[in-house]
């Protein structure tokens, strides 16, 4: 019970700072937008799927938050895993779409 209790405490950490470091890096391709509008436009609304794709972003944070042994700690970065499958349940909430989907 312990084990279980400390990795979801450590996944929900883990998913705090990739939702605030998403927002960070969608924030700063909006500015560099407006600085340089030459560039693929951003809407002020975009979340991590709009314009960009999620591959890119993912590997970006993934690099940016996580070592190997954080990772690990949260049981890992794969489909299966807990981090990824709350991001999902969370984009699905943000977009209106069911989980089915």
């Amino acid at each position: 019970l312990k084990l279980l209790s400390d990795i979801m405490f450590d996944v929900s950490h883990a998913m705090y700072a990739w939702v605030q470091t998403e927002n960070e890096i969608l924030s700063e391709m909006r500015t560099r937008k407006e600085s340089n509008p030459n560039q693929v436009a951003i809407p002020k609304n975009a979340n991590s799927r709009d314009n960009i794709t999620m591959e890119t972003t993912e590997t970006k944070i993934k690099e940016l938050l996580f070592d190997d042994l954080a990772l690990k700690r949260i049981g890992g970065f794969h489909p299966s895993s807990l981090l990824p499958l709350a991001l999902g349940i969370r984009r699905c909430r943000d977009t209106g779409t069911p989980w089915c989907e």
